[in-house]
């Protein structure tokens, strides 16, 4: 689908330049969307199930013969689970802004990281040889074990992300070397662990940490 892009006014402004370390190299893109999402989710559950209420005396036969429920509202109590991964998703820009640039170069790296390596035997090795054992320095726009590290502008740094989707469309328009004139599309990344309310705040150059942790 054909987008109408103000190519001028996205080249000008530094806090659409995007930064993206990769194993095989640095990528360079513009952000082109107006807005930049990030989520968080805390999962809450209930781990008293019928245990109290098992207890009450007469309970069993209640439940059997008088077709009731019996429920302690302690039962109901929520305990925290688990807080799953901020997920991130940037719409990007890869423009030809010179003779010889072809975009498609920077599509292909990011794609070779969403795939396997093929190694001896056909034995597949996972993309960009991704090391669970290895993590990069936090403050760093450097790629560590097969992980990537993204910088927006001068707000936003995330290091020992991991690729999860690549999505691009290629535009039809060509340069006077035949190549496409720009790509256009997006990239979805997690952290390769779960995190910490304050490594959350540390996304954002700037921002201190509000939260209540200790050590």
């Amino acid at each position: 689908m054909a987008r109408n892009l103000d190519i001028d006014n996205i080249q000008r402004n530094l806090n659409t330049k995007i930064i993206l370390a990769t194993p095989t190299g640095g990528v360079y893109a513009f952000l082109v969307q107006d807005t930049f999402k990030i989520n968080g989710e805390a999962v809450y559950e209930s781990l008293f199930g019928q245990a109290v209420a098992s207890k009450i005396p007469g309970y069993d036969y209640i439940k059997k013969f008088a077709g009731v429920t019996i429920k302690n509202r302690n039962e109901t109590t929520l305990s925290w689970v688990q807080s799953k991964k901020p997920q991130f998703t940037l719409e990007l820009l890869f423009l030809a802004l010179k003779s010889g640039d072809d975009p498609r170069v920077n599509v292909v790296r990011l794609l070779e990281g969403v795939f396997p390596i093929k190694g001896n035997a056909f034995v597949m090795q996972p993309p960009w040889k991704y090391d669970i054992k290895k993590s990069g320095n936090t403050t760093d726009v450097k790629s560590t074990g097969g992980k990537i590290a993204v910088k927006i502008g001068k707000w936003f740094l995330a290091t020992n992300q991991v690729l999860t989707n690549v999505d691009f469309d290629i535009s039809t328009q060509v340069t006077d070397n035949g190549y496409p004139l720009y790509c256009t599309g997006s990239i979805s990344f997690e952290p390769d662990k779960d995190i910490f309310a304050s490594e959350v705040a540390s996304f954002f150059l700037g921002v201190n940490s509000v939260s209540l942790g200790g050590v």
